[in-house]
């Protein structure tokens, strides 16, 4: 059965696949927190079982260790995709590192999520803490400040993965495995 895997690629699975380009746009997330002169950056992580996640913490990872700055796992804070997380995270991350001045989220949701729950504790975004999600879903702009975010392009995922289907269709004796990887941008918005 011809099959193609999207957003969610599983490693091991010999199918062809189209995905983010989701090291990087962590990577981009981090770096833009430090050249805005954050030093203490903290990462509101995914799932570790599943790969978008995994990557995106590499990203940060590399990023931080690029610019001569530690990595401290505490500054890790895995939520899942849980929003309802977003407030223990801040608490937690608050109490480890009282500097706390930037956090790369694994989503928009739960960055979102801190920015709100920052602003209850009369903490100022971005002055205090910057912030930068993932996805540049349309509630990114709705918030306030509207929120810095990496950009990566679902709808171009999503038609790149219908035509490696089609072709998957069409030529079903020879079906090659590719592996598409859909490059990121970082939009800058007020939240950092």
């Amino acid at each position: 059965v011809p099959t193609v895997l999207f957003d969610r690629v599983r490693p091991g699975i010999e199918t062809s696949s189209v995905e983010s380009d989701d090291f990087q746009g962590a990577y981009l997330a981090t770096q833009h927190l430090i050249e805005q002169g954050c030093q203490k950056i903290a990462h509101l992580a995914g799932p570790e079982a599943v790969e978008n996640s995994t990557n995106r913490r590499k990203g940060y990872l590399k990023a931080l260790a690029d610019h001569g700055l530690p990595t401290e796992e505490q500054l890790i804070y895995t939520c899942g995709f849980d929003v309802s997380k977003g407030r223990n995270a801040v608490d937690h991350l608050r109490s480890v590192a009282p500097d706390l001045d930037g956090i790369v989220s694994v989503n928009d949701e739960l960055a979102i999520e801190a920015i709100l729950y920052l602003t209850e504790l009369g903490i100022s975004v971005p002055e205090q803490i910057k912030l930068v999600g993932f996805g540049d879903f349309p509630i990114a702009q709705i918030v306030s400040p509207q929120l810095t975010t990496i950009q990566h392009q679902p709808d171009k995922i999503g038609s790149e993965a219908a035509a490696l289907l089609l072709a998957a269709i069409q030529n079903k004796d020879k079906q090659p495995k590719e592996r598409k990887v859909i490059p990121v941008s970082l939009v800058k918005r007020g939240s950092s």
